[in-house]
């Protein structure tokens, strides 16, 4: 907010540093201190139960998958 008072006509390139997310890169994701700077998720983070091994998500996708298949062919049958 102070940049923009100071300069009056702001353009994005004034804010670019600011918001460029380095500081989230360094501090959260390569430092590991999730309460010093900005760090970003998704919608899908509030699907996210646990955190398994690739092998266990692997057979967990295909297994999922199997199931809707299933589903969709049974009701295509009916």
């Amino acid at each position: 907010m102070e940049i923009e008072a100071q300069l009056g006509d702001t353009d994005f390139a004034d804010l670019h540093p600011l918001v460029a997310g380095v500081r989230g890169r360094e501090c959260c994701i390569d430092g590991g201190d999730i309460n010093d700077g900005i760090w970003t998720v998704g919608q899908v983070m509030g699907l996210i139960d646990d955190t398994p091994i690739c092998e266990l998500l692997l057979e967990r996708m295909v297994s999922e998958a199997c199931d809707i298949l299933q589903g969709h062919v049974a009701a295509m049958l009916n």
